[in-house]
């Protein structure tokens, strides 16, 4: 079995990345940040970042 793609070897690999990083913040609102990182198979900074984006672009 190989091992998970790294979370941004991931997204630079998608065209639009957007529903993915929608379903990670998603998960992240309701489970917390360190479960989201386990699951998407990335790193908290990394929820982070992608929390204080999705935020930023709905905030607009």
């Amino acid at each position: 079995m190989s091992a998970p793609l790294r979370y941004f070897d991931l997204i630079g690999e998608m065209g639009n990345a957007f529903n993915h990083r929608l379903r990670l913040v998603a998960h992240a609102r309701q489970h917390g940040l360190k479960d989201a990182a386990r699951l998407f198979h990335t790193t908290l900074p990394a929820v982070q970042y992608a929390a204080r984006e999705a935020a930023a672009i709905f905030l607009q």
